[in-house]
């Protein structure tokens, strides 16, 4: 789609201010300076949204320029010379005028990068690229490691595709990385960007959360998702889909689990409650330490004595009871 923007500041903008200067010899009103001064903006303005639309990259020819002027073409395209909105090249028939590419001033998305923009739209949207890139890669940012999301299309940590070859199309998943949009915006198109942000290793036990899966499923690949992290957290190494893996770590408990299934619970036997009381305390809980700055830890209360206290009203007192 063509793209055309003029800055909120252009009234102000050197160029548009020059031509007031340019025509101070030659007219004497300033009401004539400000008349030309409006129609010669209008000029390139319209010039410039036909080269935007016929893709000709701030290029306007001498036929393109008459349209928009008419008898008043030659006038115009040399005060727009004089004034600085356009340079001419070559001359003759050959003759054509370029508009100032200036971003803060008037700036059009050029052809090439409107073709590359629909190039990766296309490169992102097919399966028989995207579905082993993933695979691969699965939810890990292949520059910083970070956990992306591929439901967000507009924060640092939402997922996208990266194109290792900058405005190159994707010719198999080799040329497609997993990132997140902060690395990918920070490539940019820089040839030298793998100095900046190297690419890392593909996975040896690649993240896959929830929605990859899902993806990866609906196109015959079945994988388990890792654990739910979020967006912009760093995968833990040591917990992946390796099916080994999980069996090891569903035989072998960890370290604080052991300690935790070891530890001796000593409950007063002048407290009275019910079993599983005592299941609820924690290891030093409170009937063993040094004193206040040595080993002993807070005391934990059994929770069958800390209910919410019950009103008493209208009971009666136990000596009161009737027998």
């Amino acid at each position: 789609m063509a793209w055309l923007r003029t800055g909120d500041n252009a009234a102000v903008n050197p160029i548009v201010l020059r031509v007031a200067s340019t025509l101070r010899k030659c007219l004497d009103t300033v009401l004539e300076r400000d008349v030309i001064k409006c129609e010669l903006f209008g000029f390139v303005s319209l010039c410039a949204t036909l080269s935007a639309a016929f893709d000709q990259d701030y290029y306007v020819g001498e036929e393109t320029a008459f349209s928009v002027a008419g008898p008043r073409t030659d006038r115009l395209l040399k005060l727009a010379v004089q004034s600085g909105y356009m340079i001419k090249q070559g001359s003759g028939a050959n003759a054509r005028y370029k508009i100032i590419d200036d971003p803060a001033f008037i700036h059009m998305r050029l052809k090439a990068e409107r073709e590359w923009e629909q190039q990766q739209a296309k490169d992102n949207a097919d399966p028989g690229l995207t579905v082993p890139v993933r695979h691969r890669d699965g939810d890990a940012c292949r520059y910083c490691r970070v956990i992306v999301n591929f439901r967000d299309r507009k924060g640092k940590r939402g997922g996208t595709y990266d194109h290792r070859t900058p405005g190159v199309e994707a010719k198999s998943p080799h040329d497609l990385v997993v990132a997140c949009r902060a690395c990918n915006a920070s490539r940019k198109d820089d040839p030298q960007a793998d100095e900046r942000i190297p690419l890392l290793d593909p996975p040896t036990h690649p993240f896959y959360g929830n929605d990859t899966a899902t993806f990866l499923a609906a196109h015959k690949i079945i994988v388990t998702p890792t654990e739910n992290l979020r967006p912009g957290s760093w995968p833990d190494t040591a917990h992946t889909s390796d099916p080994d893996n999980e069996a090891t770590s569903t035989r072998t408990p960890r370290t604080s689990d052991l300690e935790a299934t070891e530890i001796t619970h000593q409950v007063d036997p002048t407290i009275t409650g019910s079993a599983d009381s005592a299941d609820h305390l924690t290891e030093g809980s409170g009937f063993s330490g040094t004193g206040r700055d040595g080993t002993g830890s807070q005391v934990v209360p059994n929770p069958s004595f800390t209910r919410g206290k019950r009103s008493r009203r209208g009971r009666p007192r136990t000596g009161d009871r009737s027998p």
